[in-house]
């Protein structure tokens, strides 16, 4: 109990830590700034390795799960697709995502040996 306590604790001070930094860049705060980020968060966990059911994952997948959402959509600016396509495509991305999980759960159970880069 004493270290979940301090889990919760630690995670509270550097939310306050990134709240004043995001602040101090932007010059202004309003309560909908992050609305929209949902959909990039759960796709960029879903990449990094995450499953929806829960149990697994890692910080450095989520962390690279991140760099990758924001590849693709610097990725789509570039090819000069416009901005209201980034939903879809990020969804296509979780939908493919959870997919392939779900498809080498399927091949684990059966007892087909899955070959791991």
């Amino acid at each position: 109990m004493k270290i979940q306590f301090f889990v919760y604790s630690y995670i509270g001070f550097l939310s306050g830590i990134a709240s004043i930094l995001y602040v101090s860049l932007v010059r202004h705060v309003h309560p909908f700034n992050l609305m929209g980020m949902l959909l990039d968060v759960i796709a960029a966990v879903v990449l990094g390795g995450a499953s929806l059911a829960g149990g697994s994952g890692t910080v450095l997948g989520t962390m690279l799960g991140v760099g990758m959402i924001y590849f693709i959509k610097n990725s789509l600016i570039l090819m000069k697709i416009p901005s209201y396509w980034d939903p879809v495509v990020i969804g296509l991305i979780i939908i493919v995502s959870t997919g392939i999980n779900a498809y080498r759960k399927i091949l684990g159970r059966s007892g087909v040996k899955i070959i791991e880069a």
